[in-house]
């Protein structure tokens, strides 16, 4: 197995298993601390719900993952969402 390390932009290391019949490659990234953007502090958590409509800086709780920040809109019905264990891809406007 070969291992490369690059310490800027977020990756640890790349690890590439070169004795399988295919290689296996897995990337290790950084553990983030805060979110992208700041939480609006001026506005309650809403609770999440795939059919719910979220922008960024807005906060939620989530029934599984606990409280969090959206981080930004991907498309128009997914949102990335920074929560205590890392950011998470959740739906959003789903009926």
């Amino acid at each position: 197995m070969r291992s490369i390390s690059a310490g800027r932009g977020g990756i640890d290391s790349v690890r590439v298993a070169t004795n399988a019949s295919r290689p296996i490659v897995s990337i290790g990234f950084q553990r983030v601390s805060k979110p992208m953007v700041e939480a609006d502090l001026a506005t309650p958590p809403v609770p999440y719900t795939a059919s719910g409509s979220y922008r960024p800086g807005q906060r939620v709780d989530h029934p599984a993952f606990g409280p969090g920040v959206v981080e930004r809109v991907l498309a128009s019905t997914k949102v990335q969402v920074f929560f205590a264990t890392g950011s998470r891809v959740l739906a959003q406007r789903r009926d």
